[in-house]
């Protein structure tokens, strides 16, 4: 994702890392059987949080999120106060480190 965001923002290209959230699906109603501590009160959002924060990552507010994680669950008008600070350490990024010999 973020070798998209390096490799095609001069051509306008948008990327994001997008966790939708704990939706109770099918699929996620069987992951329940290898991971006991999920239960019915974990699925708290919804597939249209999900659908109305993809929306609102299209409409160009928020393109300085580009190349970086976001939740659903999080408020984007706050995480837009703390911009400046997101930007200066370069943070909301997944990263692989690899040790150099």
């Amino acid at each position: 994702m973020s070798t998209i965001s390096t490799e095609y923002a001069d051509e306008g290209v948008k990327s994001f890392s997008l966790h939708p959230g704990s939706v109770k699906t099918d699929i996620s109603i069987g992951i329940r059987e290898y991971d006991p501590t999920l239960n019915d009160d974990s699925f708290k959002d919804t597939a249209e949080l999900s659908a109305w924060t993809q929306v609102r990552l299209t409409s160009g507010t928020e393109d300085w999120l580009s190349g970086r994680y976001i939740d659903v669950g999080w408020d984007l008008d706050v995480l837009q106060t703390q911009k400046e600070i997101i930007l200066e350490q370069n943070a909301l990024k997944n990263r692989l480190a690899l040790p150099i010999n």
